[in-house]
């Protein structure tokens, strides 16, 4: 196979550009002594600096990072896309030479921010005696954002330095920031995927050489059984060891050397002919939790993790009941399983009629009072036991248990909860015993699908397992531009069937099912630019697309479809399309 590298014809250049610097940086020097009393650090001063006010514009084709600090290192205060216009700050500070004798950077102001950005991605007419008029004439293609990108600085174990590699051979993503999976070999082809840091490929050099394009080299790579290319700056040797072993019941395992073939949220299969054990810690002698049947798709959550003697590692799957630990030596890529047809999900029972609607007046049906549960379950905790007599108003819409028995949300004083119908029957119109409390006012029906402005918990009784932000799971969508796992609201945990309420009054945007990870989900418009989302319900959503529902109102049950470790709702709230933390909206 031809190979073709990206130094050809650039040693020249490169002198010629070293020769240009050298003799400006002569000529400066010159000035200094003869006009200077002294020689200060590597600080470079423009010949406008005098002026304020002045701008610049962002080249390239990613944009560049605008850091606290003129270094490489420096926190990131934003990222600036191509084309944004900032203003040199030059005129309260100096431009600064990096240690690396070559980057210039140049302070500027942009969105409000304060920073500094590399001279490579800088466009001004602002000129330097020392460099030349180019304000990148120092600059170092070094700082372009990379959230991920396409063109980082060459690391010195950049697959790039090799003339060749064997087919067969793996790499690895060693930018921090991650790296574009492209669909062709250039920074403008369609972006298939994102990469996370320390993400093995394969190379795919046995089918297709690799290609430059200016000033980048492009790879053939496969990676999650997917095709396409990676600029190789971004890309360091990885390991291409290959092996065999297994956790199938009665078979032996091979030496141990992980690699990565599947990634977070990618559906997978056993190859063991008689299935496959799921164990609770990445170990052959782990517990045995659960079990892989031959032909079941499952989704993994991690890894892989080193244990035994696998070669590829131990991955955390779900099944969406059972959640642990199986070998990846004995797993395959698999397509994900389509949404369930009505008739083979859960059977909805026959349900007993509702006699109560929002806003009514109950009290217990006898004389030994009523428990008041956290979810519309007899397996739910008792929250509190309400004497005989004791008003109740009913705060939602009914739900029902497994069975088809119908529950009320009810409230009554400071205790809130759900009540079994079977027990309650409508109030006296005598007034309450004096030890009950007085029953809250009845407030006027509120007109369907208008938003109240203030949004409530979708779940009652809930367990919270997961807040909004960086996660610690690797099955989280990778935010570049943050450095972490990203999760894009809150995780509401409860049993099965547990009624999920609208937050807020609204139109339902979307109710169905979603590849996307959040299994059968609704969305709602709450108008003002806010939209909430509930994801993992059991079964098809109780409201349609279009409906108008009222706060309180109950759009479907708590389930585990999608991307899920078990019974919970997924809760999102958007403001202008953007998700923010629930958190600092609900009361």
């Amino acid at each position: 196979m031809s190979q073709v590298t990206r130094n050809n014809g650039r040693s020249s250049d490169r002198r010629r550009g070293r020769d240009r610097v050298t003799r400006a940086a002569m000529a400066l020097l010159v000035v200094m002594v003869l006009l200077a009393p002294g020689v200060g650090g590597p600080v470079v001063r423009g010949a406008n600096q005098t002026a304020g006010g002045q701008t610049g514009t962002i080249s390239g084709t990613d944009g560049v990072l605008l850091r606290a600090e003129p270094a490489f290192d420096a926190a990131v205060v934003t990222s600036l896309s191509p084309g944004t216009v900032v203003t040199l700050r030059i005129d309260q500070v100096d431009t600064r030479l990096d240690p690396d004798g070559t980057t210039r950077w140049w302070p500027v102001s942009a969105a409000g921010e304060d920073g500094w950005v590399a001279g490579y991605y800088l466009d001004t007419d602002v000129s330097d005696p020392a460099l030349g008029s180019d304000p990148g004439a120092s600059g170092q293609a070094g700082d372009q954002q990379a959230i991920p990108g396409d063109t980082p600085t060459e690391p010195a174990n950049s697959i790039d330095d090799a003339d060749a590699l064997p087919a067969g051979t793996t790499a690895r993503v060693i930018d921090p920031d991650g790296v574009n999976l492209r669909s062709a070999p250039s920074t403008t082809a369609e972006v298939l995927d994102t990469l996370a840091p320390d993400t093995v490929v394969d190379l795919r050099t046995d089918e297709e050489d690799t290609v430059i394009d200016g000033d980048l080299r492009w790879w053939p790579v496969r990676v999650y059984g997917q095709d396409g290319w990676i600029a190789g700056s971004y890309l360091g040797t990885g390991d291409g060891t290959t092996s065999s072993s297994s956790d199938a019941p009665g078979q032996t395992q091979g030496p141990a050397a992980p690699t990565s073939p599947f990634r977070a949220g990618q559906y997978v299969g056993t190859t063991a002919d008689e299935g496959q054990n799921i164990r609770a810690a990445a170990a052959p002698d782990g517990e045995r939790v659960g079990f892989v049947d031959p032909g079941e798709v499952v989704q993994v959550m991690d890894g892989p993790a080193a244990g035994g003697n696998s070669v590829a590692g131990w991955y955390l799957i779900t099944d969406g009941d059972v959640t642990g630990y199986v070998d990846g030596d004995l797993l395959v890529a698999a397509g994900q399983p389509a949404a369930p047809a009505p008739e083979q999900g859960r059977p909805t029972p026959e349900r007993q009629a509702a006699l109560f609607d929002r806003g009514d007046l109950v009290q217990p049906a006898d004389g030994d009072g009523i428990n008041i549960r956290e979810t519309s379950s007899t397996d739910s905790a008792v929250v509190d036991t309400l004497d005989a007599g004791t008003r109740l108003q009913v705060v939602g819409d009914a739900a029902y248990d497994d069975a088809g028995s119908v529950w009320y949300p009810v409230a009554s004083g400071d205790v809130t909860g759900f009540a079994a119908g079977d027990f309650l029957v409508q109030a006296s119109s005598e007034p309450p015993i004096p030890s009950a409390p007085e029953p809250t006012p009845v407030p006027a029906p509120p007109t369907v699908g208008v938003a109240t402005g203030a949004f409530i918990m979708p779940v009652l009784g809930y367990t919270f397992t997961q807040g909004y932000g960086c996660s610690p799971y690797a099955f989280e969508p990778w935010d570049g531009g943050i450095g972490c796992h990203f999760h894009n609201g809150i995780d509401l945990a409860a049993n099965s069937y547990t009624p999920i309420l609208a937050s807020d009054g609204g139109t339902v945007r979307y109710a169905g099912w979603c590849d996307c990870g959040l299994g059968y989900y609704v969305e709602i418009d709450h108008g003002n630019g806010f939209a909430t989302v509930y994801g993992h319900m059991a079964e098809m959503p109780y409201v349609a697309t279009g409906q108008l529902v009222n706060q309180g109102e109950v759009i479907g049950p708590i389930g585990s479809t999608g991307l899920s470790t078990g019974p919970h709702t997924h809760f999102m709230l958007k403001v202008n399309g953007s998700t923010v933390d629930p958190l600092g909206y609900v009361s």
